[in-house]
């Protein structure tokens, strides 16, 4: 099967402005700890995402992500209104 990138979920990552650098978007990393950090307050469970799942999902190697995964699309890039950001699962966010 043929990757398709995700470009929704990576021009989401890019037009977030980093907290930590300014100027500059959100890196891979920092989109990975703020859903870890939202999935603990959350949830109570600690994921281990990071910026490698982050730019799997962008590269289109993850397709379908966790549950976990999704939500970082809405919590950490701040598209909660805008769920589907390139997932094939649809609309779904928590």
């Amino acid at each position: 099967m043929e990757k398709t990138p995700n470009d929704k979920f990576r021009d989401a990552r890019e037009s977030t402005q980093s907290q930590d650098h300014p100027n500059e978007c959100l890196s891979r990393q920092e989109v990975a700890d703020k859903a870890n950090a939202w999935i603990w307050e959350r949830h109570g469970k600690k994921y281990d995402l990071n910026a490698n799942y982050v730019g799997k999902i962008e590269q289109g190697i993850i397709r379908w992500p966790t549950y976990c995964a999704e939500q970082l699309s809405g919590r950490s890039l701040r598209y909660a209104k805008t769920p589907n950001l390139g997932s094939p699962r649809g609309s779904k966010a928590g």
